[in-house]
């Protein structure tokens, strides 16, 4: 971000795991951990805060299931404490002192096309793109959406000569460890890492491009290699040079 000074940045969402309030831990010893504040305090000095660091542009974050789980769980459980919003993700992240948006469930970002974290009842797909085409299918416009981990891109057109429309849909890829999900069978999914670039035209055209993320974190923008972290003799973390 500090090289590339993009004109906004659009958190798909999902920022946060809140793994306690699950109701995949519904029942067991994991709902009673107790770290929705260590993991809110780990995401604002990890994830904001670096991003703040460098950049101080528009920055703002779609709502996603993961980002819901406190405050679902509270309405679910504790009705006459849910319209507090203490456990709501923009004050638990505190996107107020970061000046993130609360972008809602859609955001659209240019003509024709719309981001959404994609969990809102859309199909889902086996291959990348899929679910965001079947989403631009729904809705009738190009849909950029995260939710399903996948970092892939399909175009489909419609119509016929003066008619014609094409829609996109985007899967923006993930950041995640995927090492640290433990419930995955065997290490095995098809997730891919990665984030992606839109670059928009002074006329509204939307380009977008995935960039795809190695195994040791690096990726390739516009020619540009940019190293995974490695630390130090003297234990700070710095960039490795170039490939």
């Amino acid at each position: 971000m500090k090289d590339f000074e993009p004109d906004e940045v659009l958190g798909i969402g999902d920022t946060c795991d809140f793994t306690a309030p699950s109701r995949w831990n519904k029942g067991s010893r994991g709902e009673f951990e107790d770290d929705v504040y260590d993991q809110a305090a780990y995401t604002k000095r990890k994830v904001l805060a670096p991003v703040r660091e460098v950049f101080d542009g528009r920055f703002g974050i779609l709502r996603s299931n993961h980002g819901d789980r406190p405050r679902d769980y509270l309405r679910k459980y504790a009705p006459a404490l849910a319209n507090t919003g203490a456990f709501d993700e923009p004050e638990l992240l505190d996107y107020h002192g970061f000046d993130i948006a609360d972008l809602g469930d859609f955001y659209d970002f240019a003509d024709g096309w719309t981001a959404t974290h994609g969990h809102l009842g859309f199909s889902s797909s086996r291959y990348a793109g899929g679910s965001a085409m079947s989403a631009a299918r729904a809705m009738g416009k190009s849909v950029v959406m995260g939710h399903v981990h996948k970092l892939g891109l399909i175009n489909e057109s419609r119509g016929y000569k003066g008619n014609l429309q094409t829609l996109t849909g985007v899967e923006v890829g993930h950041f995640m460890d995927i090492n640290k999900a433990t419930y995955l069978k065997r290490g095995a999914t098809n997730w891919q890492a990665g984030f992606t670039v839109l670059y928009i035209g002074k006329y509204g055209d939307v380009t977008p491009v995935p960039v795809p993320m190695a195994s040791d974190g690096s990726f390739t923008v516009e020619g540009q290699r940019y190293g995974a972290l490695h630390r130090g003799e003297n234990g700070q973390f710095a960039r490795k040079a170039a490939a």
